[in-house]
């Protein structure tokens, strides 16, 4: 399969239907900050079965955190807070919701391509016997030997091929 945006955003909506992924993914980002779109690319990489580099990673959150701090964290924070807000009444709070959900969706649809494109200018021989999320879970300081939510998300990977 030859890597595009498409195919990327296509992967990740299929992954995340799964019930396990989705809430493993928010406890993931919630408990460790992070990034769902970049762990649903290192899953990605893994299914093409494609190395990223401890450099290469760097290199797409560099790229990645200036549109997800300026939009995407804001808008979600948003999203988050009418949850709470007593002011408004149900039916606008939900109509609020959905726009805003929409809209972000589409921010992490260009967070995606953000990703693949610096992947994409970044890609090189690696040499490295870990897999995209090791990488990834390693950047972070998630002991992955330790770790239950990456060996979750490995089978739920091995389900998916």
């Amino acid at each position: 399969m030859t890597m595009t945006n498409e195919s990327f955003w296509q992967y990740s909506l299929t992954l995340y239907q799964q019930t396990q992924m989705q809430s493993l993914c928010l406890q993931l980002q919630n408990e460790y900050q992070v990034n769902v779109n970049l762990l649903l690319f290192c899953c990605y990489l893994q299914s093409l079965d494609k190395a990223l580099s401890a450099l290469q990673l760097k290199d797409i959150e560099t790229a990645l955190l200036p549109f997800n701090k300026a939009y995407t964290t804001k808008l979600r924070q948003l999203r988050q807070n009418l949850k709470t807000d007593e002011t408004l009444v149900a039916t606008t709070q939900q109509t609020l919701k959905q726009a805003l959900l929409k809209c972000e969706l589409t921010m992490e649809q260009h967070e995606q391509a953000i990703i693949v494109q610096s992947y994409q200018a970044t890609e090189r021989q690696d040499t490295s016997t870990m897999t995209p999320v090791a990488c990834y879970f390693q950047q972070l300081n998630i002991q992955v030997t330790c770790d239950t939510h990456y060996q979750q998300i490995q089978q739920l990977l091995a389900i998916d091929k």
